[in-house]
């Protein structure tokens, strides 16, 4: 593997309907590589990735994608860049050899436009799953055993809730953006990995076109206040949930008692699980923050779990976070797996009651690692 190889691009064409890349290598290999690019199959909205295929026959493409936050995801020249600048990442295999060839660069950004294909992401067609984790393609390979990816990567989902109201004539709006996070390993052995969750206000604002003083980075948007906020997760078959922590920065209504509950529930670890709603055989209540560690000593072991923090406990201000973490581990099965994250949490804003941004929202996330 090669992760600073250099290539001589001689046609570079991308668009939201085709990519046309064509050079050599510094050895004298040509690639003509031609495809689509597609949308992220969990909703990151800082990547792009490409189905792409050389025509010349020359490599095999294991991976291009067009990255926005390659400080946080997983980026072999990680150091070479900022933070919000797009990173091409073109990652060739010559066939019939063990070389690896890595491009990562911000060097043709003048050539297309990431802004506008990032702009017109919505009308994209979802990315394959093999596509986007390239990492699994080497793993479950023959050609180059000896490579494996390292670090943590991580993904994103953001939930807006808006509302408007008048008064005296005039309208209001108001809106809180809520940031749903998982970061965990790349892969996994018997020694487990640890993967972090985290819910938390990204940003609120109240803004009015006939009130310009009421412009501000604040709102009336509550969450949790009423009913309990649920984080959950389980696993793929053959993987099981060691232990679970909770932590978090909210605030308390007064007159209520900080009570956290973990459930969780033992399956046998070959049984898929296909249901967001998990219906927990034990909970035991706690009143502080701190660790479970659950017994995978039986015939039965615990695929899923999750902490419910108490209604009256809740998020108001910027940065505030409910943040929960996974200790996974390996018990059977080598391949790629994925760990399944739900939030469940109610949303209110009292200047419009009956909004349809209020009530009981639930988000769904997947993380994908190799298990082995």
């Amino acid at each position: 593997m090669d992760a600073n190889s250099k290539a001589v691009f001689k046609n570079v064409e991308i668009t939201t309907s085709k990519i046309l890349l064509s050079g050599n290598l510094v050895n004298g290999k040509w690639f003509d590589l031609q495809g689509t690019i597609k949308k992220s199959e969990n909703s990151n909205a800082d990547l792009l990735v490409g189905d792409l295929k050389d025509s010349s026959n020359n490599f095999e493409v294991i991976y291009f994608g067009i990255d926005r936050a390659s400080n946080s995801s997983l980026t072999l020249n990680k150091n070479k860049f900022k933070g919000g600048e797009a990173v091409l990442k073109l990652y060739l295999l010559e066939k019939g050899t063990r070389n690896l060839t890595i491009i990562e660069t911000t060097g043709l950004n003048n050539l297309f436009s990431a802004d506008l294909l990032f702009s017109q992401q919505d009308s994209l067609d979802i990315i394959d799953h093999a596509n986007q984790f390239w990492y699994a393609k080497i793993l479950q390979g023959t050609e180059i055993p000896s490579f494996e990816p390292q670090g943590v990567v991580s993904g994103k989902s953001d939930r807006p809730y808006n509302i408007s109201y008048s008064v005296g004539g005039g309208n209001i709006y108001e809106e809180m953006v809520i940031r749903h996070y998982i970061e965990g390993p790349t892969s996994l052995d018997t020694s487990g990995g640890t993967f972090t969750t985290k819910m938390y206000v990204l940003s609120q604002r109240t803004w009015s076109y006939d009130y310009s003083g009421l412009d501000s980075n604040s709102s009336n948007f509550q969450v949790g206040y009423f009913t309990d906020t649920r984080v959950d997760s389980w696993t793929d078959p053959g993987d099981a949930i060691r232990q679970i922590q909770w932590d978090g920065s909210y605030q308390v209504a007064g007159g209520i008692k900080t009570q956290f509950k973990i459930g969780y529930s033992l399956k046998s670890k070959y049984v898929p699980l296909t249901s967001y709603e998990i219906n927990y055989q034990f909970e035991t209540p706690y009143t502080a923050k701190t660790l479970k560690v659950f017994d995978n000593s039986g015939s039965n072991v615990t695929r899923a779990a999750g902490t419910k923090y108490s209604s009256g406990m809740y998020l108001k201000n910027t940065g505030q976070t409910f943040d929960v973490t996974f200790t996974v581990g390996h018990y059977d099965t080598n391949k790629q797996k994925e760990l399944y994250v739900s939030w469940t949490y109610d949303v209110y804003n009292g200047q419009s009651p009956y909004a349809p941004a209020n009530g009981t929202k639930t988000s769904n996330m997947s993380f994908s690692y190799y298990s082995s």
